[in-house]
């Protein structure tokens, strides 16, 4: 099979790359490990040093494919911007990276959530959600952030719930449209943001 003895990163990351563009080709289901290790013309033990189960490929494609986005939330909770900065900065950030993922990513996303649904719910848990919480009591010390209850950790979750229902709905809807219509609207009113300060 291989003519030569490839670092193991290296052949992790080939083999990821491998099974992301088989996954969004032929559907997860229809892809074996044997289909992957063929296409890279290794043998179906070197595939399995690196991964036992085609759930573990897709699990550590997933927690790849997050890292830029953590990367941006900690890179935007150390900044000294407002809150309103933050906010805005994280809208266009949604806007220009995960809304273009498009319909293929998107189905796939869906196809497997079976799989996925515990990771995505960890994430918004530890993640996502004290991200937007922080920026909300950032909001409210600075008085541009006003909500009805004082519950931060509430509304936290009400914001990640509006992002993920904004993606999970506007696929084939530009993104000028997404931010003018529902975006900005929605989070001003549910934040009890001044009308118009988002832009």
């Amino acid at each position: 099979m291989g003519l030569f003895r490839k670092e193991p990163e290296e052949r992790k990351a080939e083999i990821l790359q491998m099974a992301h563009k088989m996954f969004l080709e032929r559907g997860f289901v229809k892809v074996s490990l044997q289909q992957i290790a063929d296409e890279l013309k290794i043998t179906k033990g070197a595939l399995f040093y690196h991964f036992k189960t085609k759930e573990e490929i897709l699990v550590t494609l997933f927690r790849t494919g997050l890292t830029p986005l953590i990367k941006f939330f900690e890179k935007t909770q150390s900044s000294n911007d407002s809150a309103i900065q933050k906010l805005q900065n994280y809208i266009d950030y949604f806007l220009e990276t995960m809304i273009p993922l498009g319909t293929e990513q998107y189905s796939f996303m869906r196809n497997t959530w079976d799989i996925l649904s515990s990771e995505c719910e960890n994430f918004e848990k530890m993640t996502i959600n004290p991200f937007h919480e922080k920026i909300i009591v950032q909001g409210i010390a600075e008085n541009t952030i006003y909500l009805p209850t004082n519950d931060p950790k509430k509304y936290s979750i009400y914001l990640t719930r509006l992002f993920i229902m904004v993606w999970d709905t506007v696929i084939d809807v530009k993104p000028e449209e997404i931010r003018s219509d529902l975006m900005i609207p929605s989070i001003e009113q549910l934040l009890g943001i001044q009308k118009g300060t988002l832009k």
